[in-house]
């Protein structure tokens, strides 16, 4: 587990989408007061999420 606001580009995690295993890369950290944006890469496209900065992630280096 990855605190948010220690994310780094080019982390990823992995998710369940449809039954199936989806690598999500972190391209890009925003950070927002108390809250971080991530912005993520798969292959259904870009996507952007807003997590508080304290909240950890089953991210992988």
């Amino acid at each position: 587990m990855i605190a948010v606001h220690q994310l780094q580009p080019g982390d990823y995690v992995t998710e369940q989408i449809d039954g199936r295993a989806m690598r999500l890369d972190i391209i890009a950290i925003v950070p927002q007061g108390r809250q971080v944006e991530v912005t993520f890469r798969s292959p259904l496209g870009l996507s952007r999420a807003n997590y508080l900065a304290t909240a950890c992630m089953a991210a992988q280096r």
